[in-house]
């Protein structure tokens, strides 16, 4: 795996398939906690190609960034 880039606190690794007919693999991993982020710190996005795998990678980046930055609504006591 190669180190692509950092975004958002999260480190984006790439993955070269073995062989033309296998998927390209993104890595993101953080080493922050995400509290109620419905994974472990580890997401793997597929693609057939290179930029599909970053792209989806970067959008999930994206949108556990928005996530967390999101105003919360509390409840009236």
């Amino acid at each position: 795996m190669t180190r692509v880039e950092e975004r958002g606190g999260f480190a984006i690794l790439l993955e070269e398939p073995p062989s033309t007919k296998s998927l390209w693999a993104a890595l993101v991993t953080t080493e922050a906690l995400i509290a109620k982020q419905p994974h472990d710190g580890v997401q793997v996005c597929l693609s057939c190609t290179r930029e599909g795998a970053l792209s989806d990678a970067r959008a999930f980046v994206d949108r556990v960034s928005e996530c967390q930055s999101a105003p919360r609504i509390k409840e009236n006591d």
